[in-house]
């Protein structure tokens, strides 16, 4: 990496190897459900409300 790169920047990446990685052994719908799963449990406990779009 060269002096370029924000800290933000390389923290975003090093997010998305972790993300990455939760999910890497997992067939496509099982990485998506994963995944939209953790974001629930993120929106919930940062309090935001949504909407559900399953089976829409």
């Amino acid at each position: 990496m060269s002096s370029k790169e924000s800290k933000a920047q390389i923290e975003v990446w090093e997010w998305k190897e972790i993300a990455y990685k939760e999910v890497e052994n997992l067939g496509l719908k099982e990485a998506l459900r994963a995944r939209l799963e953790k974001s629930a449990v993120t929106v919930k406990k940062m309090g935001i409300n949504t909407v559900s779009i399953v089976g829409k």
